[in-house]
């Protein structure tokens, strides 16, 4: 005769007796056996987030059959039905717990790390002119950090940042590179970039009018220009 044990859903230790009942050849007869219950172990998959940043929320992922998983941001407080997510640059810690029952549970944590994206911005051009005493403006878009620039050769050309704007003045005629710097914010690394910019002397016609008797003399930053009628 067989006799089948079903486990029940607690750890322990119990005593099942099994009793034959007597007949007219043979006596009633029981045994005593022992029989020891342990908890399952489940089988769980638990995987961290490493990426770069791209504005999308993150999270960690745990899986394990026919079970109940809860996170929390504290050890031993597991309240949430979902994994917590972050979007920002920054490295996050996520607790977990599985529980099934009949089975042992199982607890753990996970990182959520994020690094910053490369820095970056978007010029109209790549170089540009600009004459002796005028400005030239440049919008700056989508800049990942605040901005600043500076110039190889400031006898040539200066700059300076108004909001989104480089603004190159021309001083004498020559060419120079403007660098333009975007600083480090809390998703982006810095970057910088470059512009090229000619400097040339203004245009006779854009300065005495048609008919005019003109004396030019030169400077050092191009003519000094006397008009005559």
């Amino acid at each position: 005769t067989l006799v089948t044990v079903t486990p029940g859903t607690k750890e322990g230790t119990a005593t099942l007796t099994i009793k034959s009942e007597g007949s007219s050849k043979y006596k009633e007869v029981e045994a005593a056996y022992v029989v020891t219950t342990l908890l399952g172990k489940l089988s769980v998959t638990a995987q961290e987030y490493t990426g770069i940043y791209d504005g999308m929320p993150h999270g960690i992922t745990v899986t394990s059959s026919e079970s109940t998983i809860k996170y929390g941001l504290e050890e031993g407080k597991y309240t949430l039905d979902s994994s917590p997510t972050y979007t920002d640059v920054g490295t996050y810690k996520v607790y977990y717990q599985v529980t099934r029952e009949g089975y042992t549970t199982v607890t753990g944590n996970k990182s959520i790390t994020i690094n910053k994206a490369s820095g970056d911005a978007t010029l109209p051009s790549t170089n540009g002119k600009v004459t002796v005493g005028d400005t030239l403006e440049l919008t700056i878009n989508r800049a990942t950090g605040t901005l600043n620039c500076s110039s190889n050769d400031e006898s040539i050309a200066s700059c300076s940042i108004q909001g989104t704007n480089v603004i190159i003045s021309g001083i004498s005629v020559g060419t120079t590179t403007i660098n333009i710097d975007v600083m480090e914010s809390t998703n982006y690394k810095a970057t910088s970039k470059e512009y090229s910019v000619v400097v040339s002397n203004k245009v006779l016609s854009d300065v005495v009018s048609l008919g005019d008797y003109v004396s030019m003399t030169p400077t050092s930053t191009g003519y000094s220009i006397l008009g005559q009628s």
